[in-house]
């Protein structure tokens, strides 16, 4: 059986249906959390998002061991994501927690509930992920396993209580020193020049992100996110009712059966790291830093 599910939605009835539709009749605690629209809104958005809670309203009758958190006001994404895994950790020790734009391979919680039961007390993992970046398959060495990677994700990914107890919520008030090593540890000088300036982002108000502070987290606790061997994620959500995810697009889910057989994650390689820190964060080699300043870029 599944391990608990916990889903959070916000203005997209479409995506938010579809998501349920593939949890509906799962006989495990779920729970779903659909914020409050701000009000200075617009009309069109509050529509959606009543859709959603009325979705939401409607799904719990249908489906036992159904629990909603439908604040009035809007929590924002950082503040409301945050709240709405509390208040699912209030009464679960561990959590599979999915976005509304997401499409689930047909072995993605049998995976996340298995490697959350294999992995419950290794202190070193802070998170699973369901999501596969394309760049992962680009070695050898790395296609076709599991890994270990210094990054948390945040569309489809679970994690325990024990875990989320530790998260920084201020990463800015972090010992500077400290917060400096593992952000150089993570990508070097251009990794701590990146990560600093999230960090002021955040500290100003201008960047609203639950998603960056958890992964930070992982650096600080030194925990890794086990990565599956294939893709079990895929993400529909791009475009403008996005919060963030307004262009671009997700790597497609795996065709394949997901086989539990040699179990032996490896760790991520330094050619793949560095890619993902380009790919996925910005993080551009200092050195190419260094050569535009002094020469100028193309």
């Amino acid at each position: 059986m599944p391990a608990p599910i916990l889903v959070t939605g916000y203005s997209r009835p479409d995506l938010f249906g579809n998501l349920l539709n593939q949890i509906s009749g799962l006989g495990v605690n779920k729970y779903i959390f659909v914020d409050g629209v701000a009000t200075e809104a617009e009309q069109e958005k509050k529509d959606l998002n009543n859709k959603c809670r009325k979705i939401a309203f409607e799904f719990s009758e249908k489906n036992p061991n159904t629990h909603c958190f439908l604040p009035e006001s809007n929590l924002g994404l950082s503040r409301g994501v945050t709240s709405a895994i509390d208040w699912a950790f209030s009464k679960e020790e561990s959590l599979i927690i999915l976005e509304d734009d997401l499409k689930l391979h047909r072995d993605a919680l049998k995976v996340g509930s298995h490697f959350l039961d294999y992995y419950k007390d290794v202190k070193e993992i802070g998170s699973i992920s369901l999501y596969r970046p394309t760049v992962l398959d680009n070695s050898a060495a790395s296609r076709g396993r599991e890994l270990y990677s210094p990054f948390s994700t945040s569309w489809g990914w679970a994690t325990w209580s024990n875990r989320w107890e530790k998260f920084r919520r201020e990463v800015f008030t972090e010992n500077s020193a400290i917060r400096a090593r593992e952000f150089f540890r993570i990508g070097g000088l251009a990794g701590l020049a990146r990560w600093s300036g999230v960090v002021n982002a955040l500290k100003r108000g201008e960047l609203d992100s639950w998603a960056y502070p958890w992964m930070f987290t992982h650096f600080f606790e030194h925990w890794v996110t086990v990565v599956p061997k294939i893709n079990l994620i895929e993400n529909l959500g791009f475009g403008e009712l996005a919060s963030h995810t307004k262009i671009g697009a997700s790597n497609m889910l795996s065709n394949q059966e997901y086989l539990f057989e040699n179990l032996a994650p490896i760790s991520l390689t330094k050619s793949a790291e560095k890619e993902i820190l380009l790919t996925s964060y910005g993080v551009f080699p200092y050195i190419n830093r260094v050569k535009n300043r002094l020469i100028g870029s193309d």
